[in-house]
Order: structure tokens, then sequence, then C-alpha cells
């Protein structure tokens, strides 16, 4: 396990941010593998700083092939949604707002109203912004007609005025082609760059577990 990646983003979680962090490297070091089996799972181990009973909720979306920024407020719902079944919580209304034309996209989700809290409930009942962590994977793989610009902005809507934990995973190299990426673009919304390089040791060690030692002693 990259242990110094894990470290860097659990000292993020534990801090007052207004910024994403992006995690960067080649195709086929296995980005999100690391965040999906390492990093998701102690994320999940980590408290709020504003209330130690209750832990970060990370969700994973892969922006390959995404067209609008509609498309990403479903994704987050469709995500959102079997943990607000589960726990029998509501959305704050800062990301229920957010997430309006999201939710309404979704066919058969019912009326919108069901899933925001309001004044009578518990807050302890709402599930915020802050309390999650959002790995948006793949956006160097976005669709050509999703303006990146757009999607920074609104990256940077739910860290400055939603207080979410957001971790972009990408390729760099490939963001650099776009033409609406720019430097000045980047460092308002990222400020923290983890520049990956795969644990060989770990990797081998995970493909002899998975592929071979059910068969072969």
């Amino acid at each position: 396990m990259n242990i110094e990646q894990v470290e860097i983003i659990k000292q993020y979680l534990s801090i007052e941010t207004n910024y994403a962090v992006i995690i960067n490297g080649q195709y086929g070091v296995g980005k999100t593998h690391f965040y999906k089996n390492y990093l998701s799972p102690k994320i999940k181990e980590v408290s709020l700083a504003k209330d130690y009973r209750k832990k970060f909720t990370p969700i994973h979306i892969s922006l390959f092939g995404f067209k609008s920024l509609d498309e990403i407020q479903t994704a987050i719902f469709v995500e959102l949604y079997p943990i607000l079944k589960h726990k029998g919580l509501k959305l704050a209304a800062g990301i229920g707002k957010s997430l309006i034309r999201g939710i309404a996209q979704i066919k058969g989700a019912g009326d919108i109203d069901d899933y925001i809290g309001d004044i009578s409930q518990d807050a302890d009942d709402w599930l915020k912004y802050d309390e999650l962590v959002i790995c948006f994977d793949d956006l160097d793989r976005k669709s050509e007609s999703l303006d990146l610009r757009d999607v920074f902005g609104f990256i940077n809507s739910l860290v400055e005025n939603q207080g979410a934990k957001i971790i972009i995973i990408a390729n760099e190299e490939q963001l650099i082609k776009d033409e609406n990426y720019s430097s000045s673009l980047r460092e308002k919304v990222i400020g923290v760059s983890i520049q990956f390089e795969p644990d060989v040791e770990s990797v081998f060690k995970q493909i002899i577990d998975t592929r071979y030692s059910s068969s072969s002693k």
C-alpha cells in the first residue's frame, strides 16, 4: 500500500480546506485500484473534525464519457441514494438544491422533497456535503462536449461553498491537451497534487492472490 499517499489524504480530511486534491499518474498504473481497495476503506475510518461521532462517507464517480453537469449531478445522487435509504437520512438543503436536476433525471426516484431535510427534522439525520469525500475519476476521459471549466467550476462550488472534500483522479498529461485547461484554472481548484507511483510489490501480490492462489499452491 502507498502509505505516504494515504497519510496525505487523511491529513487533508482532518483540516478545514477549500480546495481539491488530485491524484495524478499515467494510464494503467493502478490509481483507481488504489482508491477503491486501499484509500476508500481508510477514508471511512476518519472521523469528522466537527463531530467525532461521524465518519466520512466516500463515493466514487467515473466521469468517463460524461457530457453535462446534469450527468454528474445524477451520478452523485445515484451513489448517495442507497446510503440515504439504508441509514434513513435526508440531504441537507445545500446538497439537495445542488442535485435537484440530477434527482429529477432518475425515473422512479419520486418527489424531490422526499430526499431533502427540513427544519422539523433533527439535523443529525441530514447528510451534508462536508461529510462526503467525492472522488471524480477519469476527468481526462470526459466527453469533449463537457467544458472542463464547467467541471472545475462545479468542483470549486462544492469545496468553497459546501465544504466537500474532493479527490480528482486523472492523467494530467492528457488534461493539459484540453484547450480550456490552464494553470490558473488548476490553481483555483487544486490545492494538493499527489503523483501516484504504484507499489510494485503490493500489485504483484494482488495479482498472485487474485488470479492464482485458489488454483495453484
